[in-house]
């Protein structure tokens, strides 16, 4: 399988996630290594690998959709939401509040 982020020296970082896990949680831990890694989610009997990149963000803003995701969200409905698109890319808002809202780029 190859992994959809590498960074600079070849290494694909991994952040492991469950499906009931908060998406803002995740993307957190991708922050705490770099602002990129593949995210695996796994479930019991299989798992699913999406990239997430914050520098990637300003690249896709003319092309790819944008999603608005409340912080209370999961990682599974993230994924679930993605399997539904045909988009290449996705931007993902967090909105806490109406004044601050977080961009990350999946």
């Amino acid at each position: 399988m190859t992994l959809p982020v590498v960074n600079d020296n070849g290494v694909s970082p991994i952040v492991v996630a469950l499906p009931g896990e908060n998406l803002h949680d995740v993307t957190c831990r991708v922050d705490a290594i770099g602002g990129a890694a593949n995210v695996v989610l796994a479930y019991p009997d299989k798992f699913l690998v999406g990239g997430f990149a914050r520098e990637v963000v300003a690249k896709i803003e003319a092309d790819g959709e944008m999603l608005t995701a409340h912080m209370k969200s999961t990682i599974d409905m993230f994924f679930d939401v993605i399997a539904t698109t045909d988009a290449e890319s996705i931007m993902l808002r967090f909105e806490r509040t109406s004044s601050r809202i977080e961009e990350y780029a999946f």
